[in-house]
């Protein structure tokens, strides 16, 4: 993508996602907002799998730890899908059984989650467009479900502009800011039509829940392990692949335990892996060579590793990384 020499922010984004918007917007699922005549049936699918897809990632975008969320000037709107999701006669017990999607773009930088959530805002712009054109098909039921299109009310326009004031205070004339925000905003819709396009709607919550122990099993079932090193290095490759980076999927536990393991263990773990209270890579590569139980020392890798990108320290997340995929056994003797 090319940018001149002062470029804005918001010109960028709205030229790079264009296409794409366009695109999500002919996809079957999605066409029928832009019917008169849509039923109440459509309208539902059409609210659930935006549901199945805001949920996860503000979930992740807006968790502790991610500073672009707490600034930018953007409120979370997958509770709002969901009200109108029960306002269309779902019951509440059948919320939680819905699809999750769980192939989340990896999101790893503050400007690249500045561009997601420029998408997920951006989405309820024309909500007041789609309610007025819809209301007639879905006659009683157009009223209990406006929640989510309805958003910003009779606000849409002052927020709006606070969305782009945000983005030109923190991006304008940023060329390199301005890349990643457009990567990020294209990764999102990219990952949000795949989404919106599968037969399946992607993953049920269930199995996006599951990874931890999906995990589990491929230390446990995969190829013979040579060391504690080589478990770890596997761990994280697969967090890293399987996850995308989404901290909210692979931490996600009804128990509070990663692959069973409580968390107060792993939290200690980490702690005994920093010097000064500042996480240390070669103190942690000494912990796990250190390990006998070489799947232990993978699940201990995996959490660490999906902690540090929690807290943002992601160059310290790839020194892991690199240093366990690199490190042969010897060298820590």
């Amino acid at each position: 993508m090319t940018l001149g020499l002062a470029p804005k922010a918001i010109d960028a984004l709205r030229a790079a996602v264009h296409d794409l918007h366009e695109a999500v917007e002919q996809l079957p699922i999605m066409k029928p907002l832009s019917r008169g005549d849509i039923t109440p049936s459509e309208y539902l699918t059409a609210l659930k799998a935006l549901y199945g897809f805001y949920r996860p990632m503000e979930r992740f975008l807006f968790t502790a730890g991610m500073p672009a969320a707490c600034t930018m000037p953007v409120k979370p709107k997958s509770d709002a899908l969901k009200q109108d999701i029960l306002g269309m006669g779902v019951e509440a017990g059948e919320i939680p059984a819905l699809p999750m999607c769980g192939n989340l773009p990896p999101l790893l930088t503050p400007n690249e989650r500045v561009g997601a959530l420029y998408v997920l805002e951006g989405a309820t712009l024309g909500g007041r467009t789609i309610l007025r054109r819809i209301a007639s098909g879905l006659g009683a039921s157009a009223g209990m479900a406006t929640s989510f299109h309805g958003f910003h009310g009779d606000q849409l326009g002052p927020s709006w502009r606070r969305v782009q004031e945000y983005l030109g205070h923190r991006l304008d004339g940023d060329h390199a800011g301005i890349l990643e925000a457009v990567g990020g905003a294209k990764a999102t819709f990219e990952a949000l039509s795949m989404w919106l396009a599968s037969p399946r709607l992607g993953s049920s919550s269930e199995e996006a829940d599951s990874l931890p122990n999906t995990l589990l099993d491929r230390l446990r079932c995969g190829a013979p392990l040579a060391c504690s090193i080589e478990a770890a290095a596997e761990a994280i490759e697969h967090v890293r692949n399987v996850a995308k980076g989404n901290v909210y999927v692979v931490k996600n536990s009804v128990d509070g335990s990663f692959c069973g393991i409580p968390q107060g263990e792993l939290d200690a773990f980490i702690h005994q892996c920093s010097i000064s209270g500042s996480f240390s890579p070669v103190c942690f590569l000494g912990q796990v060579h250190r390990m006998t139980d070489y799947v232990r020392a993978g699940v201990f890798a995996a959490w660490t590793y999906v902690d540090l990108l929690e807290r943002g320290l992601y160059d310290k997340a790839e020194d892991i990384r690199s240093a366990v995929l690199r490190c042969q056994p010897e060298r820590l003797q």
